[in-house]
């Protein structure tokens, strides 16, 4: 076990490090790509829908930032175990492997991502640490177990029938309108509250951490 964690460690930063270098900003798209999301929703829901609330960008941020770490891990795990399909064929590689270099890989840019989001927080919404915060550690940890429950699956079906990948998308945008990015699951009538928090893992997981980043 530890040495498939040392290997996928490893493939991980060569990908990291090969994906920077086709980029003149590098690892500072890591940061800026995040944003630009986040300032392209919010142009269209505050600005042009006039559909947001005080504190709007804020409430945006966390829950797109968040979504983002699903929607990549998705994206790029899904296609891994096909991608990696002639390296398979030509020496003896483990198939997990490849899904989880890319988990790995996009798991060290959310590190930074999230760094970044505490630190707009703490200096434009004016979040305070306390003990509420100590939340964070099991709700991340959910949120990587939901990826993983997401990519595994997927990046398997995706090696046995190519056809999955057009569906891909489709799974992206329900997520993305159904996990509470663009609205506060808690001022839905309580029975539509229930069935989103109990039945959309996602709406859940953001909510959670809107209440703890957010609201203390």
């Amino acid at each position: 076990m530890l040495r498939f964690i040392s290997l996928v460690h490893v493939q991980a930063q060569m990908q990291l490090r090969a994906n920077a270098a086709r980029t003149y900003l590098s690892y500072a798209w890591w940061l800026f790509e995040p944003l630009l999301y986040v300032g392209l929703f919010y142009l269209v829901f505050e600005v042009l829908l006039l559909r947001g609330t005080p504190g709007f960008f804020y409430f945006l941020i966390v829950g797109k930032i968040s979504f983002l770490w699903v929607s990549k891990s998705l994206g790029q795990g899904a296609g891994s175990i096909e991608g990696g399909r002639s390296l398979i064929g030509q020496t003896y590689m483990p198939m997990l492997m490849f899904p989880y270099v890319s988990l790995f890989e996009t798991g060290y840019k959310q590190t930074v991502v999230f760094l970044m989001l505490f630190a707009v927080m703490f200096l434009g919404y004016g979040s305070t640490v306390n003990e509420s915060w100590w939340w964070l550690a099991p709700v991340i940890l959910v949120n990587l177990l939901f990826i993983i429950s997401l990519v595994l699956p997927f990046a398997w079906l995706v090696a046995v029938v190519p056809d999955v990948k057009m569906v891909l998308p489709i799974i992206t945008i329900f997520l993305l309108f159904t996990s509470g990015i663009f609205f506060d699951v808690r001022e839905l009538e309580p029975e539509a509250m229930e069935l989103l928090l109990t039945y959309q893992p996602l709406a859940f997981i953001l909510d959670a951490y809107r209440q703890i980043v957010m609201y203390s």
